[in-house]
């Protein structure tokens, strides 16, 4: 397998595909319910959610090992199960089929073709296939960033050109133009981004927070609420403020919060006034990849590691 790239290069990539597939509508295929329980892992279920609000459509929403509990629940109010997942396979194909022992109808947005849920239920799920066949360089795991922008794409529908210029012009810290985001300015990251967008916040945690650098990724508000109960009262060392599109309300809470700390570590990005939520998604995983390149531990690992996680044991989502 090639080596990894950092993330900003699958952004252009995914980008790429998306300005070249060009137009379709997810929501219309998405069909009517009184109430849906989303489901999915992570970035999935965060997908999920995105699709679902931005389509006016009343849902819950659990991630994989609470999908029973939710569903025994709530089985009487719900209309049905939606499954997101980009490969469709794994635990879901256990929630699938709880679901649809419960009687409840199942969909599953998917990029698969050949998905487990395809292959174990057939027409007993209604697939939502959401095809890459244009998408000219496979994403690794540890990325899935056509996968789920392109699910998002379909119900949103943003100006993919607006948001590849975007990318492409995010600014570097200032004061900083030539090292940028490097290790020997900067030690971890705070990010934070607007309360509009609490699922891309998720999106963005999962890439960074995991890694020692990343230190806390979220909302305004979701920050504020954490910080006035004690969290962040001892920043890291050479941390990073990076305000990611925030509105001018909320950039006054930003500084307020971070009144204490010197100007040279805070960094305010712009996004133009109509970007929605696959515009945050991919600055803020352009972003993630421009801290990536100065830190190469990630791209040194990613692949050992994909390969541990093969033969690691999973949590049942169905008891």
């Amino acid at each position: 397998m090639a080596r990894i790239q950092t993330l900003d290069h699958y952004v252009i990539k995914a980008l790429d595909f998306m300005g070249k597939a060009g137009y379709y509508s997810l929501e219309e295929r998405l069909p009517l319910s009184p109430h849906t329980l989303v489901v999915g892992s992570q970035t999935g279920l965060l997908a999920g959610r995105i699709i679902y609000r931005f389509a006016g459509r009343a849902f819950s929403h659990a991630v994989e090992v609470l999908a029973q509990h939710e569903i025994d629940t709530k089985g009487g109010m719900l209309g049905d199960v939606t499954i997101v997942s980009a490969s469709g396979s794994r635990e879901v194909v256990q929630i699938a089929k709880y679901a649809l022992d419960k009687g409840l109808s199942v969909n599953a947005i998917v990029c698969n073709p050949e998905s487990e849920l395809k292959k174990n239920f057939g027409s007993c799920v209604n697939e939502i296939l959401v095809p890459l066949d244009e998408l000219e360089e496979p994403e690794p795991p540890t990325v899935n960033t056509a996968t789920y922008g392109r699910m998002i794409q379909g119900v949103t529908h943003e100006n993919i050109p607006e948001i590849r210029k975007r990318v492409k012009s995010l600014e570097k810290p200032k004061e900083q133009p030539k090292e940028g985001y490097g290790s020997e300015r900067f030690k971890a990251f705070t990010i934070i981004l607007p309360d509009s967008m609490p699922e891309v916040a998720g999106m963005v945690d999962w890439k960074l927070r995991g890694e020692k650098i990343g230190r806390c990724i979220g909302s305004m508000g979701a920050y504020l609420t954490d910080f006035m109960h004690g969290a962040g009262i001892t920043d890291a060392e050479g941390e990073l403020y990076i305000d990611l599109g925030l509105n001018d309300k909320e950039r006054e809470i930003f500084e307020q919060v971070f009144e204490h700390i010197p100007g040279d570590r805070k960094h305010h990005i712009r996004v133009p006034e109509d970007f929605g939520p696959l515009g945050y998604m991919m600055t803020g995983y352009s972003l993630v990849g421009q801290i990536q390149k100065n830190y190469p531990s990630f791209q040194d690992n990613v692949l050992d590691y994909a390969e541990r996680m093969k033969k690691m044991k999973r949590p049942e989502p169905i008891k």
